[in-house]
Order: C-alpha cells, then structure tokens, then sequence
C-alpha cells in the first residue's frame, strides 16, 4: 500500500532558480507533477505570501599580501616621482607587508 503525506505549511521562501524553501527545512523544486510544489502553489493561492528571494552577497576576496616580485615592480614604477612622494607609497606598501 502506498503512503501518502500532507505537507504541512508554516513558511515559504523563495529560492534561486525557481525553488521554493517550505518550513526552512524542504526545497521544492518547479515542477507542476511535483504535489508539494502543488501544494506551495494552493497556499499561495489562499493568499499567502512567500518570503522573497534576496541573493546571497558575494564574499569579498581575501586582500593578498604584495609578493617581493610585485613589490620591486612598484618600486620600479614610481622611481620618477618626487623623493617625498616615492617615501610615502614605499612606506605605504611595507605597512601592507610583502609575501
């Protein structure tokens, strides 16, 4: 005998893709055959609302310390700026640290 189940809804978010997230704890995906995107489908159409999908930021990339080989390419760079200003960027890239 086949069992049969009634997904109980408390919440639904909307994820990527067209997915739905039911109860934090079920991802149902969009396909019409699927009875519990069925049953998203008729708890929307009772007049609640799903939470809205909000994409994830990305993560900032981890800053990199300066390898020795960039760091003589700098030098290289600034060696036509003023003594005072060169002072201040050399200065500027050991604070940051070399690799």
């Amino acid at each position: 005998m086949k069992e049969t189940y009634e997904l109980v809804i408390d919440s639904v978010r909307e994820v990527e893709n067209g997915f739905y997230r039911v109860n934090e704890m079920y991802h149902v995906p969009p396909c019409e055959g699927n009875r519990d995107y069925q049953a998203v489908q008729a708890w929307i159409a009772a007049g609640n609302i799903p939470i809205p999908y909000t994409p994830l930021e990305p993560e900032p990339e981890p800053e990199q310390p300066l390898r020795a080989s960039d760091l003589a390419d700098l030098i290289e760079a600034i060696a036509d700026l003023p003594k005072a200003s060169r002072d201040k960027v050399l200065a500027a890239l050991k604070k940051k640290g070399t690799k």
